[in-house]
């Protein structure tokens, strides 16, 4: 089985270790736009050299290190698939920075190890990048969640994906193509899916992203391929408000499943509404929620890519109740490092590369 994923490419980092007030304040003072109480929880968006600024000072702070995982949710899925089905061909097309862009240099070797084929442009600037923060790391007097929270995100600086990066040998080869809601703002890249004979697999990843993936499923209208859309709860909401009405779109060709967190998850299916509940959390509890629901999205697609026929209610719950069970696992690793499953269910130690 072949699955094409363009997405955007990004690189994730997890703080790990001591992070007290003194250091907060030091660091994300000298930032354009301030920590602020009242956003944390949320991802502060800066510039790429600031970014850079404060990676640097937490990889030179004591008893603390940074570790580093590609991310990105197209390519999170595909990751999720190539270590669940090793089997399938996984392949991407994405931007990163220049060559002298170390993050860069460090995507290409990742990928390579998780034996995702790529076509990657390099194009001066950053490559998108996030940082995640634990709460459990961080000093008790900030009033942080007990599970990880974004602290800086900087996707706008990330170089555009070009009509030329996509692989026309791997366009007309794959059975699945996978694509980011957020991508769907450039017009060549909706004729593309519109006009692939492939099955589909949209990604919203964003709010933002799920307003761009209404547009472009209003677009579509009825289809005689498959065609699988996934999106939480806001994104679902997003959905519904741009005109995009889930349970009646489902009569109409299309797979809805909606992730709930903790609440489980839904799919429409031929107008029907179907749940799982979530799989209970670890007794170790939560290391990382980064990445989990496109952890949940990339085990629920490694099962049905193995139904060659027309899906059916039973088969769409039962990879629904697997995907539940793989995103609970992940939430025990750093970051979305999905390599860390097979160690996970061997009871070993596994994390991605320190900085």
């Amino acid at each position: 089985m072949s699955i094409y994923g363009i997405g955007r490419a990004m690189v994730d980092y997890y703080a790990e270790g001591c992070i007290d007030d003194g250091f907060m304040e030091s660091v994300f003072c000298r930032l354009p736009d301030r920590l602020l109480p009242s956003k944390l929880g949320f991802p502060l968006h800066v510039e790429g050299e600031a970014f850079s600024f404060v990676l640097h000072a937490i990889a030179r702070t004591p008893r603390c290190r940074l570790l580093k995982e590609t991310g990105g949710t197209c390519l999170n899925i595909l990751k999720t698939i190539a270590t669940l089905s090793p089997s399938s061909q996984c392949r991407f097309s994405g931007t990163l920075g220049s060559p002298e862009d170390l993050e860069g240099m460090f995507f290409q070797r990742q990928l390579t190890d998780y034996g995702i084929q790529s076509r990657l442009r390099l194009q001066e600037g950053h490559t998108g990048r996030c940082l995640v923060l634990s709460g459990a790391t961080a000093s008790t007097q900030l009033p942080l969640p007990a599970q990880s929270w974004l602290a800086l995100a900087s996707p706008a600086v990330a170089p555009e994906i070009l009509p030329e990066q996509v692989e026309p040998s791997w366009l007309e080869e794959c059975d699945w193509l996978v694509a980011e809601g957020m991508e769907l703002d450039k017009e060549w890249f909706c004729q593309l899916l519109a006009q692939s004979k492939r099955r589909l697999i949209l990604a919203c990843g964003t709010p933002f992203g799920a307003v761009r993936a209404a547009a472009f499923l209003k677009g579509l209208g009825r289809t005689q391929r498959q065609v699988l859309v996934l999106a939480n709860d806001a994104e679902a909401r997003v959905l519904e408000q741009h005109g995009v009405a889930i349970r009646k779109a489902s009569r109409q060709g299309l797979l809805f499943v909606i992730t709930h967190g903790s609440d489980g998850s839904s799919a429409y299916f031929d107008g029907e509404r179907l749940f799982v509940p979530a799989e209970p959390l670890p007794a170790e509890g939560i290391v990382d929620a980064t990445g989990a629901g496109d952890v949940f999205a990339g085990a629920l697609i490694s099962r049905l890519i193995q139904e060659e026929n027309q899906l059916a209610p039973q088969k769409i719950i039962a990879a629904m109740e697997f995907a539940s069970m793989t995103a609970c696992r992940i939430l025990q690793a750093p970051l979305c490092s999905v390599s860390a499953l097979r160690h996970i269910r061997a009871g070993q130690a596994a994390g991605p590369p320190i900085f």
